[in-house]
């Protein structure tokens, strides 16, 4: 039973990957879709774990801060172990661009909870192997240290 949920997660991250941003945020169907791909998220057998990523960061691009405030210590750390552990460069580093535009978005009085979990967490992705990971967590880490 629990597989055949995965199965159903990931396809719809695969197919929430290809849909355009207006189509998603129809009639509240992002939460239940940020719930679902964090969820796909926090597995980690899962395939499409980059494709999972791409879609938070398409919903978070959106702009709705409403979205984030209410899953805000879920999404932070999800998206902390999956910039620490990813197993490919390109999903560490849309996981930490992905903080880095929570950093924009939410007050915050939202932030402020998980900030030192977040400097916390980033602190081992500054030794990365990969230089463009490093060189988005140096980013993301200013913006979490000045975040007011």
């Amino acid at each position: 039973l629990w597989d055949e949920r995965l199965l159903e997660d990931e396809s719809l991250v695969v197919l929430s990957r290809w849909t355009p941003v207006s189509v998603l945020r129809e009639k509240q169907r992002d939460m239940d879709i940020l719930v679902r791909v964090l969820t796909v998220l926090d597995t980690k057998k899962s395939n499409y774990s980059v494709d999972a990523v791409r879609v938070v960061m398409k919903l978070l691009e959106g702009g709705k801060d409403t979205l984030v405030r209410t899953h805000v210590s879920k999404i932070v750390r999800v998206l902390i172990r999956s910039a620490r552990t990813g197993t490919r460069e390109e999903e560490r580093e849309i996981a930490v661009r992905c903080l880095e535009i929570m950093s924009e978005l939410v007050p915050y009085h939202v932030l402020h909870p998980h900030k030192r979990d977040v400097l916390r967490g980033l602190k081992y992705v500054l030794d990365d192997r990969k230089r463009m990971v490093r060189r988005r967590a140096v980013r993301c880490v200013n913006r979490w240290e000045v975040l007011k």
